[in-house]
This record gives C-alpha cells, structure tokens and sequence, in this order.
C-alpha cells in the first residue's frame, strides 16, 4: 500500500497551515512550495507555538548578521525557499536584496512510523563508534563482494613487511616516538570497529628512499580501493590527533543548533 504525505503529518501541524507547510517541505519536496510569511514582524507575530520558534531561532541568526537598523523586522521578508530533492530546507530573510538563509534538517525519529526525518542529533563532545560500526556493517552486506579488490590487483605489484609488535611495546620509547598521537587514536578506532589492521602512510609508506616512495605513491589510489574504511581528520595534525574518541582523546566540543518544534516527545 501506497502511502502520501498526509499520512506522515503530525496531528500538531493539522491545525496551522504554515506547520503543514513547512512539514511538507520536509516529507514532499517535490510537491512543496515555497512559503512566503511576510515581513519577519508578521512573521514573528503568529500565535502557533510550534513554529514560532523556529522563526525566533532564524531571526536572531539574521540579526546577528547584521548590522540593522531598528526597521530590519518591518521591511525583512521571511520564508522558506522551495527545497531539491534529497536537501535540507532552507530559510530565507531578504533585505535590500542581501538574502540570508539558514538550513533547516530534520531529525529521525525511529519511533514514528514513515518518519520523513534522515538526520540525527550528534553527541556535542563524543564520536558515536557505535553507529559507525553499523554504517560498515550495512555496506559490506549490501554491497558484498562488489566492495573486494575492485581494482583486481595482486600480490605481484606489492610488497608488505608485517610485523606483529606486542601492545604494550609502543609504552617504551624505541617505538613511542613513531607512533603520534593521531596514531595511536587510529589505532584504537580500528579496534573500536571491529577491524584488526590499520595501514597509516606514516609508517607503512618509505619515507627515506625518494625512488621508492614515489612508486608507492602511484599505489595509493589501490591501497584506499582495497580497504574496508578509511579514517580521516578533517582537522588538526598528527600531533593534535583525532578527537571525540570517549576515554582516549580530548572532547570536540561540538556547536550544533537543536530546535525542538512541535511535538517534544
């Protein structure tokens, strides 16, 4: 059985035609307008409590774009732009032909069925390796042995030299000094997921012989073709390491703008 967006909308929005509105751009895109809501005052001067703050949230994000005079609110229009499909919504506050906008995501909720949110609320401080476990999970049976040696490479082209060092080895200095802190986080998220070896190009790519190096440069696009995952820090260097591992790093101190809008369950 077929099912349309009205049978997705919250019983909250029913009453109020700019929710219903906006709760469309969300669930339908593709049948959705764009929503026109007047001068931010008028805007702001509804009596639902349920989007209002929304717009509050939004207003203060376009004065702090400023600087406004005090007549920013009469003559700013206030709407939400019509969304593509697969994007997030977008608020938009023109005044004087500068357009400032602000996306909106919507958050899953797994307890409502044909629930037409498809993000999530991150942990502020900590990486949820738990949900990273699963993401690994879900594309290895999805996609099988489609994901193994997609570049049909064999054991002719390279040379690996394994060691198996004892854990508690990289505690001395003979082998702490090679293994920085961005290391030894990697090392501990390999763990985390399920997974028992970790190539790192610090270590494991020749760093003193120039030849050798720039032949296996010419091997990276196989070696990140033929693994299961790959880390990597958007941010920081090797000394600072990767953050938000929970009892291994420093905490990442997340800014994420929640908007609890409708229904608080």
């Amino acid at each position: 059985m077929t099912t349309t967006s009205t049978d997705s909308t919250p019983q909250w929005a029913f009453g109020c035609p700019t929710c219903k509105a906006i709760w469309l751009q969300f669930s339908d895109p593709e049948s959705a307008s764009e929503i026109n809501l007047g001068s931010s005052e008028e805007a702001l001067s509804t009596t639902c409590p349920n989007h209002k703050v929304l717009l509050e949230r939004f207003n203060d994000y376009g004065v702090s774009q400023g600087p406004h005079d005090e007549s920013f609110n009469d003559i700013s229009i206030a709407g939400f732009q019509k969304p593509r499909k697969g994007s997030s919504i977008a608020g938009s506050q023109l005044l004087n032909k500068v357009d400032n906008h602000w996306s909106f995501l919507l958050a899953k909720k797994d307890d409502v069925p044909r629930h037409p949110g498809n993000r999530r609320i991150l942990d502020t401080d900590w990486t949820d390796v738990e949900t990273s476990n699963k993401w690994k999970h879900r594309c290895i049976t999805s996609y099988g042995t489609n994901c193994e040696n997609p570049l049909k490479s064999t054991g002719d082209y390279f040379t690996c030299l394994q060691r198996v060092i004892n854990a508690f080895r990289f505690a001395t200095p003979e082998f702490s000094d090679f293994a920085s802190p961005i290391i030894r986080h990697a090392m501990y998220l390999t763990t985390a997921i399920d997974e028992r070896y970790l190539w790192a190009d610090a270590l494991c790519a020749t760093q003193y012989d120039l030849k050798a190096a720039s032949e296996q440069s010419k091997s990276m696009g196989a070696v990140y073709a033929n693994v299961i995952v790959t880390i990597i820090a958007t941010d920081g260097d090797s000394g600072s390491g990767i953050s938000d591992l929970k009892g291994i790093s420093d905490p990442r101190g997340l800014i994420q703008n929640v908007i609890l809008s409708g229904t608080r369950n």
